[in-house]
């Protein structure tokens, strides 16, 4: 927090050191996952969708512009 030049606000000065000390305290997945739970919604794949993904998926453009297969 005690950087030259670094100047922080309270509030956002605050969430920065709460963040850090997760990290620090390894409770940082476990932080994330239960702040991201309420976020997750059911999802239902198509069917058919997964032949097209490998398909697209098969073909890979190189750095010189032209389609080479993966």
């Amino acid at each position: 927090m005690k950087r030259p030049g670094a100047r922080w606000r309270h509030a956002s000065g605050d969430d920065v050191l709460q963040l850090r000390a997760l990290q620090l305290s390894d409770r940082w997945a476990p932080a994330i996952s239960r702040a991201t739970k309420p976020l997750a919604k059911p999802v239902q794949i198509a069917v058919g969708v997964h032949a097209v993904k490998s398909a697209r998926a098969a073909v890979v453009t190189n750095a010189h512009g032209t389609c080479a297969a993966a």
